[in-house]
């Protein structure tokens, strides 16, 4: 055969120049059909290993590369963004988190009735499950939110938000494969503290690669962005907390004003 049998291009070697298909008999060889899981399961593509090291090993040049056209020796970064992502969710066990968050929102107050408290209880669990089962998406929709806090604290880098949006995709995604293995070896630390530890920890030494920062201004931004993400992640859920809540606003008025004092304490 002298053409592709996927577009019918004309070939000039093993595979097609045209749709990249590699030039096979119609029907395969079981050496064919082994190398192809061998390729699509089993072997982990170099390409992969390399954009990890360099994720790793040089914070932010991730970035530089992509914009210096550098491409085709790397994962995109959406595609890294979306495949840690989803070894982060694969690997985190947010049970005993929902269950802390459930405890530290316990209702302490002597005239607030048993009925009250377990209401509002409900509702905070309710919230809370609800952030974690949507953390995925959740996150996917607050990348944008941090971009723009890395326009603002570097703001006289002159780079686009385009720029900014790719920065964080590789921010995010350090982040989600060391919060994934620490969690996993169940270091003792809580999910917000994680995050916050190691956007702090990526951050300095890639402020100073990629916006060509100063030791002092590099670390000072790269805590002013950790808690910039933190303080999304917390208003997300307090907003999806209170978005519970004013779905059982009238049972919760109803329980309120039967109480015998309006003194109350939430903790």
């Amino acid at each position: 055969m002298n053409t592709c049998a996927n577009c019918a291009a004309e070939l000039t070697g093993p595979f097609c120049a045209n749709c990249g298909q590699e030039h096979q008999e119609a029907e395969p060889s079981l050496g064919h059909v082994l190398r192809d899981l061998w390729d699509d399961v089993i072997k982990i593509d170099g390409k992969v290993l390399t954009t990890l090291k360099l994720l790793f090993t040089q914070p932010g040049q991730l970035t530089l590369e992509y914009f210096e056209g550098r491409r085709i020796r790397h994962v995109t970064p959406f595609k890294l963004y979306l495949t840690l992502s989803a070894v982060y969710f694969l690997l985190s066990n947010f049970s005993y988190i929902r269950q802390k968050i459930e405890r530290q929102s316990a209702i302490k107050s002597t005239s607030t009735s048993a009925e009250t408290a377990a209401l509002i209880q409900d509702v905070i669990a309710a919230g809370t499950r609800y952030f974690f089962d949507h953390l995925s998406t959740i996150l996917i929709l607050i990348v944008p939110f941090t971009a723009i806090s890395t326009a603002i604290l570097f703001r006289g880098s002159r780079r686009s938000f385009l720029f900014h949006l790719v920065f964080v995709l590789h921010v995010w995604s350090f982040l989600f494969l060391t919060v994934g293995v620490l969690g996993a070896l169940n270091v003792p630390l809580n999910f917000f503290q994680f995050f916050l530890v190691c956007s702090i920890v990526y951050m300095i030494p890639a402020s100073r690669r990629v916006f060509k920062r100063g030791w002092t201004e590099s670390v000072a931004k790269s805590f002013l962005f950790g808690a910039s993400v933190m303080t999304v992640c917390v208003l997300t859920l307090i907003v999806i907390v209170g978005g519970h809540a004013y779905q059982r606003k009238s049972a919760l008025a109803k329980s309120i004003q039967g109480q015998p004092s309006p003194s109350r304490q939430i903790k």
